[in-house]
């Protein structure tokens, strides 16, 4: 529920995420529209950045200190671009799919501020059926409240030939849901449209505890 950044999953020998960040140019782009235009869907990358810079509470309602975003461009936007890997251990240990995951979870999750750098990232693994040609792209949910990923998600499945819309069971659909699935319909250029219920055993258990209480 947190993805935040584009990102797609080839086959590759081992198990690597490559994240690519914005290039410095593309950032001051982005950073002069802001200033033009705060309300743009292309500039609301820039509005939530700057959220980061202010003092928040955590869980415990202590205030946290607020993130240093000059700092963070330095290290991730620079003129050519820049990327990063990020490699998972061989070693086959729980612990290391862990660190994997809490190391990638910086730059994927909407609650990070880096996300707002992120270009695309790049997962492979040689799971078999991304070694038959089949390339998995994970985008940001519908109703997420950052605008601009939305509409990363709008202008991913242009080029898609499956969507797999995953919708939590016991839910109904949401207004954006509705319009993007009809949108997808009305222009005719996805081959396939599957709809997964997910979380169904979960639903399920909460309604069997419903019924005994």
């Amino acid at each position: 529920p947190e993805t935040a950044a584009i990102t797609s999953f080839r086959h590759g020998k081992e198990v690597k995420a490559t994240v690519r960040f914005l290039p410095e140019q593309e950032w001051h782009k982005l950073q002069a529209l802001h200033g033009e235009d705060a309300k743009h869907i292309d500039a609301h990358r820039v509005k939530i950045w700057k959220t980061f810079a202010k003092p928040k509470k955590n869980k415990d309602g202590e205030v946290e200190e607020a993130v240093d975003l000059g700092y963070l461009e330095g290290q991730y936007i620079k003129p050519e671009g820049h990327q990063i890997e990020i490699a998972l251990s061989p070693d086959g240990t729980k612990k290391s799919e862990n660190e994997f995951r809490r190391q990638l979870k910086k730059f994927t999750s909407g609650a990070q501020p880096l996300h707002c750098l992120v270009q695309a990232i790049e997962i492979t693994s040689p799971a078999a059926i991304l070694e038959e040609g089949v390339l998995l792209i994970d985008t940001p949910g519908l109703d997420d409240t950052g605008r601009f990923r939305v509409s990363l998600t709008e202008k991913t499945v242009d080029d898609v030939d499956v969507v797999l819309f995953l919708t939590k069971s016991g839910v109904a659909y949401s207004q954006s849901e509705k319009d993007f699935l009809l949108s997808l319909l009305r222009k005719g250029t996805v081959k396939q449209l599957i709809v997964v219920i997910t979380q169904v055993d979960q639903t399920y258990e909460q309604h069997l505890r419903s019924a005994e209480d």
